[in-house]
């Protein structure tokens, strides 16, 4: 089962649990996580913090935890930089019971500087079929937004730049081929007056 939620409504479950897992998010875990797993090594990060957290260095496609081990996990902009998207959303379903999934939406995704390579694929949320849908990421448009713009964006816009989900059980997905090969639009004439008036807003917050 899939259902869109807000971030806030997600974290405040979390009290609800006692195993909870946050998966690829650097040394930006939730509160409330008391397993992390990365790729890179944050060990002293975590064994610092109070309390200290479990931190385990590895693959999110490939983990060592046990079947349904954690009562919650947390995939927060994860999802879309992975290469083997099915694989992922399996070990996902096997390792935990229940989980927040967050991703950009693929616009958004386009416009901001950064995540031309590492990010791997468009993501989006079918309220029909309450499906994840999948497609390789093409980018089309010229990006023009830094990562801490794109961070305030998500703020004042949290519905347009990304999309918060809820799992429980299963997380029904379809991975799909690319079916248009766009070129890519000069952001110009695309949405001048548009980013025009984000920038004024970024302007206002000082950022």
């Amino acid at each position: 089962m899939l259902t869109r939620i807000s971030k806030e409504k997600a974290q405040s479950l979390l009290k609800n649990f006692d195993y909870i897992i946050d998966l690829g998010c650097k040394k930006d875990a939730w509160r409330g996580s008391n397993t992390v797993l990365d790729i890179e090594d944050y060990t002293d990060y975590y064994q610092n913090q109070d309390p200290p957290v479990r931190f385990v260095q590895g693959d999110a496609t490939s983990t060592p935890f046990n079947n349904k081990e954690f009562d919650f996990s947390i995939a927060s902009h994860l999802i879309e930089h992975v290469h083997d998207p099915e694989k992922f959303i399996k070990e996902l379903m096997r390792i935990s019971k229940r989980g927040y999934i967050e991703f950009p939406n693929p616009i958004f995704d386009n416009l901001i500087r950064g995540n031309e390579t590492a990010h791997k694929w468009f993501v989006n949320f079918d309220d029909d079929s309450k499906k994840l849908i999948f497609t390789p990421k093409v980018q089309f448009i010229n990006p023009v937004f830094t990562v801490r713009q794109a961070g305030l964006l998500n703020e004042i816009f949290p519905n347009s730049i990304s999309t918060s989900i809820y799992w429980e059980d299963s997380i029904e997905y379809e991975v799909r081929e690319n079916i248009h090969t766009p070129k890519k639009i000069a952001i110009f004439w695309f949405a001048l007056g548009f980013c025009a008036k984000i920038l004024r807003l970024l302007r206002l917050h000082k950022i």
